[in-house]
Parts: structure tokens; sequence; C-alpha cells
């Protein structure tokens, strides 16, 4: 029996886990979609904080991975907490 391989889809960017066909070109029936067990999985193996370097087989840099955390939502500042008739409109 053939390995298990995943792919991503062309329209839906899904990343699906199967069976290849005999041509290898796609995924035989039944295909599961595992793209959040997937991105979850590389967030885990990099570490929120860090980043992972992706070479081909000469060395090659084909891209870097790096894993964020949440953004931290901004603070209000004083300006932002005044209200409009506080403010002024423009033109005036």
């Amino acid at each position: 029996m053939s390995q298990l391989r995943l792919a991503c889809t062309a329209l839906g960017r899904r990343i699906m886990a199967g069976y290849p066909t005999k041509d290898g070109q796609r995924l035989k029936e039944p295909r599961h979609d595992v793209t959040s067990d997937a991105l979850k999985a590389v967030v885990d193996k990099i570490g929120i904080g860090h980043e992972a370097t992706i070479s081909d087989e000469t060395g090659a840099v084909l891209c870097i991975i790096a894993i964020r955390g949440p953004a931290t939502p901004p603070q209000p500042s004083a300006a932002s907490s005044l209200k409009g008739s506080d403010v002024g409109e423009v033109g005036e």
C-alpha cells in the first residue's frame, strides 16, 4: 500500500490527507481535511516566537516560517477617549 500523503487543494487552499492515485497526481477518496491539525502541528513544532528556515537539498533557502503570538490590542490613548464634542469637527 502507498504511503499517506498531504496535499493542498488548488481552490480552497485546504490541506488534505489521503493515499495517492497510481499516477501520483491526486488523492484517492476518502480524503480528509487536516488543515487545522496540520497548521497547529507546525506551530507546535516551531514554537511561538521562533522561526524555521526551509531549504532544498542544495541548501538554498526556499522560505522562512515565523510564528508570532496574537497581536496585543492597542491601548486607548487620551485623545481617543475624548468624546466627539470635546475634539471639534474639521472645518470649525
